[in-house]
């Protein structure tokens, strides 16, 4: 109970300073100025140092109680002995309650009872102090007795005022510490608020980035659904200009084959026709050895006719006539053998260009069905790569929709991190309210 000794000096130092000029009032009126100045000084100044230098301390507490009893007897001889200025016993005994010490109101009366009984026998041997007008020890005793009375139950006061006082700074140690706790409290929840504020704004400044992001993001998903339903407009009509394509390839191919039968019939024609002109080459060479032979023949009946004279002269016209169908006959063979030989050259030159021709419609079948097969497998390629297109559509579709449900959670988000941001507001001056009125409560205690 520091405090409060401090403040119960604070209220008896300047009450013994009110007693040292009291007895400055009642120094002229005896001409008690010797005593007054002797006694009264230092009981007010040697309890107001020790109250200054300790003012804990039981000997600081004491000196106020012994000066206060000290003005009492100051008074009393200062007044002769007046039976009103006793009163001042009991009120400062009752004053002296404020400090809530029971051991100082029993050095208080003792010394009390020491200076009555003291003065009283001195003053009966005629020393000169005065304690009442005239000595008495049954009125001492009288004294005595309401002293220890009151002393008594001054003493009771005292003892229950300080549990109670003790109690009551248990009490406040308590509500102090509580206090403290709840302080402490308060401050982290704060801390835990201003996180909670600071993680909604950073909540809320997020999902504004997120919902723009996400609304672009859902923009960009709708023009990249037009984009691939275009793509897969686009790769369908691939796919039937493949199929078409495939479609004329295979035509394509079967005409190609068709040719290449046609072609190796062409090529089968001109052998045989080859064979039929060497056959008739050799024909026109059996026709020209005939036409030699009846050259000679004639020639040889020419010269018979001759020999013959007018007899052989018919006979040597018509071998004349003969020879002469004879040379013609050669002269056409070497004709015909001529242009047979031509057509033998030209007809050996067909086939191998038929040949030649025959090896590259092969050759351009080949190439015609490698083609078909290449635009099968186009066509085919197109296809799952329609379906592809249209699985990825449908995908992207599906993207499209989680982003609209995602954009509306975000928006949602965005108003709970709203509402979370004024709870914490509010939290946060309910808290700082409760603080205050903690803190006053404390202080008024």
């Amino acid at each position: 109970m520091p405090d409060h000794h401090a403040k119960a000096h604070q209220l008896f130092i300047p009450i013994l300073w009110l007693l040292l000029l009291m007895a400055f009032g009642l120094a002229p009126w005896y001409g008690t100025w010797k005593p007054a100045l002797l006694a009264g000084l230092p009981a007010a100044l040697i309890p107001t140092l020790l109250a200054w230098r300790s003012p804990q301390a039981l000997a600081s507490r004491m000196a106020v109680a012994l000066a206060c009893m000290a003005f009492c007897a100051l008074h009393i001889h200062q007044a002769m002995g007046m039976i009103e200025l006793h009163f001042g016993i009991f009120v400062l005994l009752a004053l002296l309650v404020v400090y809530q010490d029971w051991r100082i109101i029993i050095g208080a009366a003792a010394f009390v009872a020491v200076h009555h009984l003291l003065f009283n026998f001195l003053q009966q041997a005629g020393f000169g102090t005065v304690c009442l007008h005239t000595p008495s020890l049954p009125v001492i005793i009288v004294h005595a007795l309401y002293v220890v009375v009151e002393t008594g139950a001054l003493c009771h006061f005292a003892i229950s005022f300080a549990r109670q006082r003790a109690q009551s700074e248990a009490d406040r140690t308590s509500l102090q510490a509580s206090f403290d706790r709840m302080h402490n409290t308060v401050t982290q929840a704060h801390v835990g608020i201003d996180a909670i504020s600071a993680a909604a704004h950073a909540i809320a400044s997020g999902n504004r980035d997120l919902s723009g992001r996400t609304e672009q993001q859902a923009a960009e998903l709708l023009r990249t659904v037009a984009t691939v339903e275009q793509l897969a407009q686009t790769v369908r009509q691939n796919a039937d200009d493949a199929c078409a394509a495939s479609e004329l390839v295979t035509a394509a191919s079967q005409v190609a084959v068709q040719g290449g039968a046609m072609v190796a019939q062409v090529v089968a024609t001109m052998g045989a026709i080859h064979d039929s002109a060497r056959r008739i080459h050799d024909i026109i060479g059996v026709i020209d050895s005939i036409a030699f032979q009846t050259n000679i023949l004639a020639l040889n009946a020419a010269v018979e006719a001759a020999r013959a004279g007018e007899q052989g002269r018919g006979f040597a016209v018509v071998a004349s006539e003969v020879r002469s169908l004879a040379q013609r006959s050669a002269a056409a063979s070497q004709e015909i053998r001529q242009l047979i030989g031509d057509s033998v050259h030209r007809a050996q030159e067909g086939n191998q260009l038929a040949g030649a021709t025959g090896q590259v419609m092969d050759k351009l079948v080949g190439s015609v069905q490698q083609v078909a097969g290449l635009m099968q497998a186009i066509t085919a390629a197109s296809r799952a790569q329609t379906a592809g297109i249209e699985q990825v559509t449908a995908a992207v579709s599906g993207m499209d929709q989680v982003t609209q449900q995602n954009a509306a959670l975000v928006q949602q988000a965005a108003s709970a991190s709203a509402s979370m941001l004024e709870h914490a507001r509010r939290l946060a001056r309910l808290m700082g309210a409760q603080g205050a009125a903690g803190q006053r409560a404390l202080a008024l205690r």
